[in-house]
């Protein structure tokens, strides 16, 4: 399955031009022990393909999706270590 971009509704002001990652019927997020900056300073470039990989490392195994230098983990799985921000929807670019 091909990670995608899914864009809200655009009747929703708080994440008008935003996208959530999902790959099938996964939806993913973007945590701060994944990242090399603050989440809030985070955007998606629209042109940076997704790709999806499996890490075995990661969480006990999970497919990620990578963008650019931005890693996403299955919302799922989120906050299995330790405190940390998280973001669904996530600015494009």
């Amino acid at each position: 399955m091909e990670p995608r971009p899914t864009r809200p509704d655009p009747r929703v002001d708080a994440v008008r031009g935003c996208v959530a990652i999902e790959r099938g019927p996964v939806v993913y997020c973007l945590e701060s022990a994944d990242q090399t900056r603050r989440l809030d300073a985070v955007a998606l470039d629209r042109e940076t393909p997704l790709r999806a990989e499996h890490r075995r490392e990661l969480l006990g195994g999970v497919t990620a999706v990578t963008v650019g230098e931005l890693t996403a983990v299955p919302y799922a799985v989120w906050a299995n270590r330790g405190a940390g921000a998280m973001r669904l929807w996530i600015p494009t670019a």
